[in-house]
């Protein structure tokens, strides 16, 4: 595990050295309101140029190249993090991505539209909803269990 951090490291110093894109912010702080619920959380970073912003989430499980843009596209993560930006800001990032450190650098990239933000939107509905009545039951899904660092232990996990 020591040589796969090590190499993670050396990898993504190499990917950032070799980019021309720096950082706006960095573990940046961001709140909004969706109805009733109050949305926070922290952005890993945020990339602002000429051509937009890019909100980057980096995540350390292992993907290929074929599935991280449908893992970025999939994600309800990025999807809540657009919908942050778009009301802290005023405008709808450009990009979003999900960076794999496998060891080397896997960038999954989507860009946020209007089925992806009404789809966030919905799940603060939904998950606010629940709150209010008490529900905290777990719902496996496939896209959710598969991904989920529990699931070898949960009871509700679906047979992947």
């Amino acid at each position: 595990m020591l040589r796969h951090g090590e190499a993670a490291v050396e990898a993504f110093y190499a990917f950032e050295e070799g980019s021309s894109a720096r950082p706006t912010f960095v573990e940046k702080f961001f709140s909004f309101a969706e109805g009733e619920a109050k949305v926070i959380g922290y952005w890993d970073r945020v990339d602002r140029g000429t051509g937009g912003a890019t909100i980057i989430d980096y995540k350390t499980s292992d993907v290929g190249e074929d599935a991280a843009d449908r893992r970025a596209g999939e994600s309800l993560q990025l999807s809540i993090y657009a919908l942050g930006y778009e009301r802290m800001f005023g405008e709808r990032p450009a990009e979003v991505q999900l960076r794999f450190l496998t060891p080397e650098v896997v960038v999954g990239r989507t860009v946020p539209n209007e089925k992806r933000m009404e789809h966030a939107r919905a799940a603060i509905r939904d998950a606010t909803a629940g709150i209010r009545r008490g529900d905290f039951a777990a719902k496996p899904s496939f896209a959710s269990c598969s991904y989920c660092a529990y699931r070898t232990i949960c009871p509700s996990a679906l047979p992947l």
